[in-house]
């Protein structure tokens, strides 16, 4: 059970990003692909949580100098940092075999985001920029993951948005942190002393305003215009506002998927936007 909690099953909401390329490419329909989608998701799922492993294995010793961290099982000594290794060796193997049996490229992909999430854990994390840069980085490779697995071409407009809309949830969790640790900010994550509140408020309102700009241009551009996908536009404006008064007023945003799974608002919006997808999609292809 403890396990489970390192492998962080609520962040796997993170992998629904995988499904968009075949929403908008219609393809959910077929039975056969969504059956693939699933099995990329679960493969994503797992993969994430093997290097959720490795990630605590590392901060440990930080971990345990944060007021909510100190709980992790392995900052809290319940598991050890071999058992941990171990699982994450096993999780995997499990992950690129099951990608591999999905498709091929597919498993590239997926190798890739791994070994990207792991330089994250050693290194780009301590980077200014580069670490948010490298969060939005795998957002995007789950969307082109997606893409491989359907056989669609990405828009470039779907990978513009999902990297803008992943920059803006990385400096809103950057805020939250400096906020919540205070002057003990730098102690327990470096880079957190070259994020002047300054500068991350302005970075959060200008990737929030780039993010709506850039749906808004692909839903009344293109391909996506013939699908009248701009009647989605409501659905993601409430959602980026809603997100940004979460983010000031309530001072939350340290764990984006803790926002989604704890705001009602947020949830029925993001359910909104799918339904209303999928039925401008079907009317348009009809």
């Amino acid at each position: 059970m403890l396990l489970v909690v390192c492998m962080r099953p609520k962040q796997w909401l993170k992998n629904g990003f995988v499904v968009l390329p075949a929403l908008f490419g219609e393809e959910l329909a077929s039975p056969g692909q969504a059956g693939r989608v699933a099995a990329a998701v679960a493969c994503f799922c797992i993969g994430s949580s093997a290097l959720y492993l490795v990630n605590d294995v590392l901060d440990r010793e930080q971990d345990r100098r944060h007021p909510k961290k100190r709980w992790r099982p392995i900052a809290a000594r319940q598991i050890t940092p071999r058992t941990a290794l171990t699982a994450s060796a096993v999780m995997l193997v499990v992950a690129l075999g099951g990608a591999v049996l999905v498709d091929p490229l597919f498993a590239v992909v997926l190798g890739g985001y791994c070994a990207m999430t792991a330089a994250y854990s050693v290194w780009l994390k301590h980077e200014v920029i580069l670490d948010v840069m490298t969060i939005a980085a795998g957002f995007v490779l789950r969307v082109i993951a997606g893409a491989v697995v359907v056989d669609v071409e990405p828009s470039a407009w779907i990978l513009i948005c999902t990297g803008l809309l992943a920059l803006m949830l990385a400096f809103a969790k950057r805020r939250h942190e400096g906020l919540s640790l205070a002057d003990a900010r730098e102690h327990h994550r470096r880079v957190l002393a070259h994020y002047s509140p300054a500068f991350v408020d302005a970075m959060i309102i200008l990737t929030a305003g780039a993010t709506l700009t850039a749906y808004a241009a692909y839903t009344t551009v293109g391909k996506a215009a013939d699908a009248h996908l701009a009647g989605s536009i409501p659905f993601v404006l409430y959602g980026v506002l809603r997100y940004l008064w979460i983010v000031f007023h309530r001072n939350e945003g340290g764990s984006p998927t803790a926002v989604v799974w704890s705001d009602r608002p947020l949830q029925a919006t993001i359910a909104l936007w799918v339904v209303t997808v999928g039925v401008l999609l079907a009317v348009a292809g009809g």
